[in-house]
C-alpha cells in the first residue's frame, strides 16, 4: 500500500503555534478580540491577518531569531525516515505562513519537503498576507481539502495528521487520521475516526503495528 502524508505545521511539527507566539510576544495590545472572532469563524484567515499584522512591532530579523528558537517535536525527523524509507511522499499543509515555516524548519535542518501555505508579505515598515491556496468558501487561506483531493491521486491511502481548527475540513478528504487537540475533539463531536496521537513516535508506532 502506497500512501501520501498531509501534515498540519503549527502545533502538530511545532510545540507550539508560531504565529500565535509571535503575535502574543509581539503585537501590541487590541489584536485578542481580532482573534477571538477568528476563532469563533467570524473572520476569515485572510480578514484576521490584515486585521492583526499592523499590531506586529517587530522586525523580520527579530522575528526570525524568536521562530529559531521554537522547538519541532522530537520524533518527527523519525517520522520522516520512517516516509522516506517506504518512498512515500510528505506534505505540509498549513495555515499559517510561509516564513514561520522555512525559519524553523531550516533551523531543524529539514528543506526538502513540499509546503503549501500562506504568504507573509515582508515590506520595510510592514506585513501583508497573500493565499495562492486559499479555499473556495473564502475561509481559510490554505484550502487544505481541495490539496488532499489533488495530491493523493495516485496514492493508495491519503493519511492526514493535525491539531488545529484549519485542519477539520483537510482531514475529511483523508483516509486514515491522526488527530490531537482542537481536531480531535471536533472528530469525535462528529463520529469522524480517526486515532489520537502524541508525537510522531505514536503514528509510526501504529503504522508499523499495520504492516
Amino acid at each position: 500500500m502506497k500512501r501520501v502524508y498531509f501534515v498540519d505545521f503549527d502545533g502538530t511539527i511545532t510545540k507550539k503555534d508560531t504565529t500565535d507566539a509571535i503575535v502574543s510576544s509581539f503585537a501590541r495590545d487590541g489584536w485578542q478580540e481580532i482573534m477571538r472572532l477568528w476563532n469563533e469563524g467570524k473572520l476569515s484567515t485572510e480578514q484576521s491577518a490584515r486585521l492583526i499584522l499592523p499590531y506586529l512591532q517587530v522586525s523580520s530579523e527579530e522575528a526570525a531569531r524568536f521562530l529559531r528558537e521554537i522547538p519541532i517535536d522530537d520524533t518527527f525527523r523519525d517520522f520522516l525516515t520512517y516516509v522516506k524509507a517506504r518512498d512515500e511522499q510528505c506534505y505540509i499543509l498549513s495555515d499559517g505562513f510561509d516564513f514561520n515555516i522555512s525559519t524553523v524548519l531550516e533551523k531543524a535542518g529539514i528543506t526538502h519537503l513540499p509546503v503549501y501555505t500562506n504568504q507573509l508579505i515582508i515590506g520595510e515598515n510592514s506585513y501583508d498576507i497573500a493565499c495562492p491556496h486559499a479555499s473556495p468558501c473564502g475561509h481559510c487561506g490554505t484550502c487544505k481539502k481541495t490539496l488532499v483531493k489533488k495530491l493523493s491521486k495516485e496514492a493508495d491511502q491519503a493519511v492526514y495528521i493535525g491539531d488545529g481548527y484549519s485542519d477539520h475540513c483537510g482531514c475529511q478528504a483523508a483516509d486514515l487520521i491522526f488527530a490531537k487537540g482542537f481536531l480531535l475533539r471536533y472528530c469525535r463531536a462528529q463520529k469522524i475516526p480517526a486515532r489520537p496521537f502524541r508525537t510522531f513516535a505514536d503514528i509510526v508506532k501504529y503504522l508499523e503495528n499495520l504492516a
